[in-house]
């Protein structure tokens, strides 16, 4: 059986969908953290074939953006890698590819620069 949900009302919880639970079934309610979103949740995304071409209908509307040469200029310039030269060098004791720790928080017999026996 798939989770159902509803909205309280007056003390009574109105589902959002009929549901085939037999008549007397016991349930637990939990409320449902509302948090903030950009654009829509995945599980409230509608994936139908209708759907789908509704939202090809509305990205389709989208007039282009339009950049002056500076503009795509700086917007190509900000997308392209680092050069060599502007590249940061890591630090010794600095965050580097272990999970964000220098090698001084790793175990004894771990770090980057002992030698390998």
């Amino acid at each position: 059986m798939n989770a159902v949900k509803g909205t309280v009302q007056n003390g009574q919880v109105a589902l959002d969908n009929p549901t085939d639970l037999p008549e007397g079934s016991r349930v637990l309610i939990e409320p449902i953290t509302e948090e903030e979103t950009f654009g829509v949740r995945e599980e409230d995304w509608q994936d139908t074939p209708e759907a789908v071409a509704a939202w090809l209908r509305w990205y389709d509307s989208l007039e282009p953006i339009e950049r002056s040469a500076q503009e795509e200029g700086e917007w190509q310039a900000a997308r392209a890698p680092p050069k060599r030269s502007e590249r940061r060098p890591l630090s010794v004791n600095g965050p580097s590819n272990c999970g964000g720790y220098g090698s001084e928080a790793l175990p004894s017999g771990h770090g980057h620069h002992e030698r390998l026996h």
